[in-house]
């Protein structure tokens, strides 16, 4: 009986909504196409090796204009940050394809390490060769200090949860689909706060790739900043970012593509608590959304039956008629999905980082002290 009442309730909002205006929060989807806004900090030409940039940093523009946080925050600031010089990152590059080559590692994306995402990749530490280079040349010394120099972060609030190379190689000429192939990335979010992806050949090996954002999708491209929003590095370059920001891997359509990648975990005092939680339930709010309108157009718009005795028993279940909404079809509408989750990002990327003074005693140092 209370299903029952739950589900009924949720068709009646459904009902208000179709008679209401977009939530004042969310824009129409024109005004997306229109967006125009680069903030570019600084661009400091500090070479390091040969021709590398320095520090390049971008900043997101801000989509939730009723959020009161303040904006931009830390983590709304991607930057590009030269971290190896081009010496360094071809020995480690080379180290790789060696590597690779001997274990069969990029032969085909391993879905059993990254599920969702499956990349042609392995991690670091099984090469021996490869995680003692990184040591010699001070490389995680250097990233935790630039990363917590740029989040407002100590080095000690950082560690890794994944460290690994991953290879982009373009498909054949004629476009087959060899799925031992890996061109590109998808949309995604990282399972991290704080990540990072460095180029480890030349960017004279290939054409395309790079790392795309979705929140840089309209912005007016610049320098290293390309059309789509997409980011290409030079060799030894690393591109630092919030994990939690939708972001991709743009497809390779000539040459090979070597890059390390890191998934950097932040200590959980330094974060707020509650704000992932919220972030997940709007993002996924959008899937539902997805997958009720594929089911309303399965049934040719026309209303379906509600019918999950097949689940429940007793009073439990339903067997009605859901009635077919035009909140449903606008709610299901791409660039009103993306709008909304990008509003989602931009509340999540102002609120869960705690400012330093916000910050409790780390919980493990406490107990140090105590003792």
């Amino acid at each position: 009986m209370l299903l029952e009442i739950i589900l009924w309730f949720g068709l009646f909002l459904d009902v208000l909504e179709s008679f209401s205006p977009l939530a004042p929060s969310i824009k129409s989807s024109s005004i997306i196409s229109t967006t125009r806004i680069s903030i570019i900090l600084k661009s400091e030409l500090d070479h390091v090796g040969s021709t590398s940039l320095g520090t390049t940093t971008f900043v997101l523009p801000a989509f939730n204009h009723t959020c009161s946080a303040d904006y931009p925050s830390p983590l709304h600031k991607i930057h590009v940050e030269t971290l190896m010089t081009r010496e360094e990152a071809s020995t480690c590059c080379s180290i790789s394809q060696e590597f690779a080559q001997q274990t069969g590692k990029w032969n085909a994306p391993d879905s059993e390490r990254h599920e969702s995402y499956a990349t042609c990749d392995f991690p670091v530490e099984d090469s021996e060769k490869l995680e003692g280079f990184l040591h010699d040349i001070g490389f995680q010394d250097k990233l935790f200090s630039k990363l917590g120099e740029l989040y407002t972060l100590k080095k000690g609030d950082l560690s890794f949860l994944d460290l690994f190379v991953a290879h982009y190689k373009a498909k054949g000429p004629d476009g087959d689909d060899d799925s031992s192939v890996m061109d590109r990335l998808d949309l995604h979010r990282d399972g991290t706060l704080l990540s990072f992806s460095l180029l480890l050949n030349s960017e004279n090996d290939f054409t395309g790739g790079g790392t795309f954002y979705d929140g840089l999708r309209d912005v007016e491209t610049n320098g290293i900043l390309q059309k789509g929003g997409v980011i290409r590095p030079n060799q030894g370059d690393a591109v630092l970012h919030c994990g939690k920001i939708l972001h991709g891997a743009d497809v390779v359509t000539k040459g090979e593509r070597t890059v390390l990648v890191g998934f950097v975990e932040v200590a959980e005092y330094c974060t707020r608590k509650g704000a992932m939680g919220r972030a997940a339930t709007d993002f996924g709010r959008m899937d539902v959304a997805t997958r009720r309108l594929q089911r309303q157009r399965k049934m040719g718009n026309k209303s379906w039956k509600l019918q999950n005795g097949k689940f429940l028993t007793g009073h439990s279940h339903l067997q009605r008629i859901a009635p077919v909404f035009d909140s449903v079809i606008r709610r299901g509408d791409p660039e009103y999905q993306r709008q909304f989750k990008l509003e989602a990002e931009d509340t999540l990327l102002r609120s869960v980082l705690l400012p330093e003074e916000e910050r409790a005693v780390d919980p493990l140092f406490q107990e140090f002290s105590v003792l």
